[in-house]
């Protein structure tokens, strides 16, 4: 997964939970405006992975403990 969202191979990441949206959702904007397609937002709550559905920006659900998905 990593790699087909990384940017020549670097990759930015950010974690919020809903009670966060509006940083994340000015954070996305911004790091878009900035020419970074290389980023991830990992959402902490099932609130934040609904804003999936809005298109304003595509949350991967985070899990506790250790993710081998992501390697």
């Amino acid at each position: 997964m990593v790699e087909s969202v990384a940017q020549d191979g670097y990759l930015v990441v950010t974690w919020a939970n809903w009670h966060y949206q509006d940083f994340v959702h000015t954070w996305v904007t911004h790091i878009k405006e900035c020419g970074v397609t290389g980023y991830l937002v990992g959402a902490m709550d099932d609130k934040l992975m609904q804003v999936r559905h809005t298109g304003k920006f595509a949350p991967v659900r985070s899990s506790q403990g250790r993710s081998d998905n992501l390697l």
